[in-house]
């Protein structure tokens, strides 16, 4: 069977109808004709393999990776022009199914300055291969592991670091974990910035060798070597409750422009720091001088540190407390004398701040479920003049937008590509509180 694809999905994957029924097929782009096998048949919606492109479109190019079969980049045979249409048309769509807003009211998305390499952190299920330990993806939604030699989307020193780390560890014979006997690795996780590396391997109940830990310490450039403990059967979070430093630094100190910071492993930074760095200043561009300022879900303070030069004063609510400790740390060595972090939920803080502060912005960079009901009543509540909401995803920002949009209006949303070869979309969308 053959259809023509009209769309593409939030997704990535390709949209076309069959008898006025929205049939989902992955790996084929818009303006595609595609053979398909139908693999789900709902009442509102089919779900189908692509078997064969017939008429492939304009746009679709060789891929990129030699090792696509992950599907952790859906448009990653997309060239990227075209990339930036699609996720410009993802986020008009969600924007005005979920909340009636037009496009006039989006700009025009604002490119990657590095579409390619431009990851700082992996996180990767390890396997066995040909009796090696080996890094690769899940395939989405599954559990089906498929081994990558290299991912195009890292830093290029990044995959350097992981392949001597896999090195040493398979010197000493290191197994991937069991859960029958929850013992051997499970993930590696290693971020890098400014050539400094932290790594954490996140293993089963069984000890690591000493002698390995002092070779993973003598690679140039691993300035920070942790191991986590996670055994669960079913777990969401990479890492397990038990964090360890094995060897070298407690932390890696990195710089985002005049601005330096300390970052712990499990504490959030951006994954893409040079496109990171467009959307702070876009931020601060939309904070008035002198302003009182709360961001909520502030992580290590990364964005609240560049507000600050500009603000009156600044409060961030972060609920990971390691994260607290590295953002109090890094507002002393960057002399914000103006900062202020609180340890907490972010709904239950902000009601407090809200009686006692009188607020003037309000920034929220919720994770991509979006803001929960009791976030959304206490800043329906709170009556804060401006909201700057910095979303990861189109269809809960819209949906958050609509609640929202009870006491505030929307003046401007502004789309940015920042993790290219993907569907996500990035956006950071402005908000006055109606008079």
């Amino acid at each position: 069977m053959e259809i023509k694809i009209i769309k593409m999905g939030i997704n990535g994957e390709g949209i076309g109808y069959i008898n006025n029924k929205p049939t989902f097929v992955n790996g084929a782009f818009p303006d595609e004709t595609v053979e398909i096998k139908i693999i789900k048949d709902n009442k509102t919606y089919q779900i189908a393999e692509c078997i064969k492109i017939v008429e492939p479109s304009s746009s679709r190019i060789r891929s990129r990776c030699k090792d696509h079969e992950c599907q952790v980049c859906p448009l990653i045979a997309m060239d990227y022009p075209q990339q930036l249409i699609q996720k410009q048309a993802i986020i008009t769509q969600a924007l005005y199914k979920y909340a009636g807003i037009k496009s006039k009211q989006i700009d025009t998305i604002v490119a990657n300055p590095l579409p390619l390499g431009y990851r700082n952190q992996l996180k990767l299920p390890l396997n066995m291969k040909d009796n090696k330990l080996v890094s690769g993806m899940y395939q989405p939604q599954s559990n089906q592991f498929v081994y990558v030699k290299k991912c195009v989307v890292h830093q290029d020193n990044l995959e350097f670091i992981k392949d001597e780390i896999l090195k040493v560890l398979n010197k000493y014979k290191q197994k991937s974990y069991d859960q029958r006997t929850k013992k051997g690795l499970r993930y590696l996780i290693v971020r890098g910035v400014d050539d400094q590396f932290q790594c954490t391997l996140v293993k089963g109940i069984d000890e690591l060798s000493e002698t390995m830990l002092d070779e993973l310490a003598d690679i140039e450039g691993l300035c920070s070597i942790y191991q986590s403990q996670n055994t669960s059967k079913k777990s969401y979070d990479l890492f397990g409750n038990k964090l360890k430093r094995l060897r070298n630094k407690e932390y890696i100190n990195v710089r985002l422009e005049q601005f330096k910071y300390r970052l712990s492993p499990t504490a959030f930074f951006q994954l893409n720091h040079k496109q990171a760095i467009n959307i702070y200043r876009y931020v601060v561009d939309h904070v008035a001088k002198d302003s009182v300022v709360v961001d909520a879900y502030c992580g290590i303070g990364s964005m609240s540190l560049y507000i600050a030069k500009k603000a009156k004063k600044v409060i961030g609510i972060e609920n990971n407390q390691e994260a607290i400790n590295d953002a109090r740390y890094n507002a002393s060595i960057n002399n914000c004398i103006n900062c202020e972090f609180i340890f907490g939920d972010a709904a239950d803080k902000l009601k407090g701040i809200v009686n006692d502060v009188s607020i003037d912005v309000l920034i929220i960079n919720p994770p991509r479920s979006g803001l929960n009901e009791e976030m959304i009543e206490t800043i329906l509540r709170s009556k804060i003049k401006q909201l700057i909401y910095v979303s990861c995803n189109p269809s809960t920002l819209a949906k958050n937008i609509d609640n929202l949009r009870a006491k505030y209006q929307v003046d401007k949303i502004m789309p940015f590509d920042m993790f290219s070869h993907t569907p996500l979309v990035e956006s950071v969308t402005t908000l006055f509180l109606k008079r």
